[in-house]
């Protein structure tokens, strides 16, 4: 038996308790408290086993990736909308115009939503490449019009 759901259902099925525990430590424990879920998540990327690729192998999936529609979403891009602004050997750069994950945490948890769905970003695409950086002026998450993504490859 399955049953589809939204990303949004999804995001509050799995997230609104790691959520309302976060905003306790935070509450309870101001900065440190960031610290203890900034830590659990870096801890979480280490243990998910994400594939290594070569920094060409990761622009190219990544250009492919929004290049076209998926055939099937997941809860990483059900509900994104992503504008694919330019990409080279060692360069992407997306724009992320609607995000249902931004649109989540927002609505039900602002103070803890960039802390649990976007500080991780930079420690993950590193996890995949050691050679990979994130570069992000604006996001959603933060009230901006749009996540400007430019992940490009460092010597």
């Amino acid at each position: 038996m399955t049953c589809e759901i939204t990303t949004y259902d999804g995001l509050l099925l799995f997230w609104e308790g790691l959520a309302l525990l976060a905003e306790t430590l935070v509450k309870q424990y101001g900065r440190g408290g960031e610290y203890i879920v900034y830590d659990i998540l870096l801890d979480e990327i280490k243990q998910a086993g994400l594939e290594q690729l070569s920094v060409g192998d990761f622009i190219r999936q990544r250009r492919e990736r929004f290049s076209r529609p998926r055939l099937v979403a997941d809860m990483h891009s059900a509900g994104l909308e992503v504008e694919l602004i330019s990409s080279s050997a060692t360069e992407i750069v997306t724009h992320v115009t609607h995000c249902e994950w931004a649109r989540f945490f927002r609505e039900r948890h602002p103070e803890v939503g960039y802390l649990m769905a976007c500080s991780g970003d930079n420690a993950a695409y590193r996890a995949i490449n050691p050679n990979l950086r994130l570069c992000r002026t604006m996001t959603l998450m933060e009230g901006g019009r749009m996540c400007d993504f430019r992940i490009y490859s460092v010597p």
